[in-house]
């Protein structure tokens, strides 16, 4: 024991038992441990596979392209987008 502490004893009680109480109170509460490793995360260069360009069909005639403005068959403004889930026919009739 220190020549400090046993003047706080003396002149100064308040602060001492203060002070005691904090250090019994840290003394009276558990431990903290980890639970685990840290968590680690893993660079990737790899971005996302693009999705497909859009396909279109013409609502006049039914030809798919992916021209979104004019129909190749039929001369007209007239294409609208495909869902993505729509069966498609190539050019070649596949």
């Amino acid at each position: 024991m220190s020549i400090v502490w046993s003047l706080k004893r003396l002149f100064d009680i308040a602060t001492q038992r203060y002070e005691e109480g904090e250090l019994e109170a840290e003394r009276e509460q558990p431990e903290c441990t980890e639970s685990g490793a840290p968590p680690t995360f893993e660079w990737t260069d790899e971005s996302p596979p693009e999705a497909p360009p859009p396909r279109y069909r013409c609502r006049l005639c039914g030809a798919d392209g992916d021209d979104d403005t004019y129909c190749f068959t039929c001369l007209a403004d007239t294409m609208q987008v495909l869902p993505s889930d729509a069966v498609t026919v190539d050019s070649a009739g596949r």
